[in-house]
């Protein structure tokens, strides 16, 4: 449909919306002139024209808008929505306009190809939807570029406790849990993340909130993450000759989307070895990562 055509259509739609407003205001005036003289005492016969000129008045109204709807709704008009929409790529729109026209014109030659194209369209919504999400969010975090939630940016020191320029993320506060094990039963727990990058995520556990983290030789870690949307995912850490549990590439990366989605996260870490060895932690509110991620990558 070219914009000529558009044009015109929105102009008849005025005239006609116009149109309508005018008689509904002269039908008014017929009414109040009515109930005035009425009340007058008017004889049967002025009664009789009065009620004619309404009725009248009426049946032309409702051509009126029965005009207004075939523009409005007119099969070639809907069509032309449709195709425009999807030419755009504008599918929530697309839909719309499909369903629209089956709902107005069942009858349409038009009806079976837009019933088979519905699925496909009804695909491309839904990752509208996710495009139209993601630039929400993105909005949001931009306007809150300097929020950075419960994380701060860090920096590793070299020997001899100088600063170096590589930086990580970790949260401004320790993270408390509980831990249990053959000897002991839901004891303090003190947690620390460092996140290097999207690659090299990792977690230091100290038990019983003393300053020595947990050191293995080459301990596997079953680590169970339960994120914001409530999904549940299984991942794998391990601790060979260090203080710290450090996930694989494919887990920290999995990790770290699942830090960046913000929200509650809830944790329970099992050792493979030894299976009564649990440690068990929640981040409360782990929105605004990205923005560290960003201030870490700046």
């Amino acid at each position: 449909m070219n914009n000529k055509f558009k044009s015109c259509a929105r102009h008849k739609l005025r005239d006609k919306k116009m149109k309508i407003a005018h008689i509904g205001l002269k039908s008014l005036f017929f009414a109040v002139g009515f109930i005035i003289f009425y009340g007058c005492g008017i004889s049967e016969s002025e009664h009789n024209k009065v009620k004619s000129e309404r009725d009248s008045l009426a049946l032309v109204i409702t051509g009126l808008e029965t005009e207004i709807d075939e523009l409005k709704n007119g099969e070639d008009r809907i069509i032309g929505l449709i195709e425009s929409s999807r030419d755009a790529n504008k599918f929530i729109d697309a839909k719309k306009y499909i369903e629209l026209l089956l709902s107005k014109h069942p009858e349409s030659q038009k009806r079976q190809y837009y019933s088979n194209l519905l699925p496909s369209i009804e695909s491309k919504v839904k990752e509208e939807l996710v495009v139209i999400e993601k630039q929400k969010k993105d909005s949001i975090r931009l306007a809150n570029i300097g929020n950075l939630g419960i994380w701060e940016v860090n920096y590793f020191v070299d020997d001899f406790g100088e600063p170096t320029k590589e930086g990580y993320i970790t949260t401004k506060n320790p993270i408390y849990g509980t831990f249990s094990n053959t000897a002991t039963q839901n004891s303090d727990l003190r947690v620390h993340f460092i996140i290097a990058s999207k690659q090299n995520v990792a977690i230091k556990l100290f038990e019983y909130n003393s300053n020595n983290p947990v050191k293995g030789y080459r301990d596997r870690y079953r680590v169970l993450v339960q994120d914001s949307s409530g999904e549940r995912n299984t991942l794998s850490a391990s601790n060979y000759n260090s203080d710290r549990l450090s996930f694989g590439r494919n887990d920290s990366e999995k990790m770290f989307n699942i830090l960046s989605n913000g929200g509650q996260i809830k944790f329970k870490i099992i050792e493979d070895d030894r299976p009564t060895t649990e440690y068990n932690f929640t981040i409360s509110n782990a929105d605004w990562f990205e923005n560290a991620y960003i201030k870490l990558s700046n």
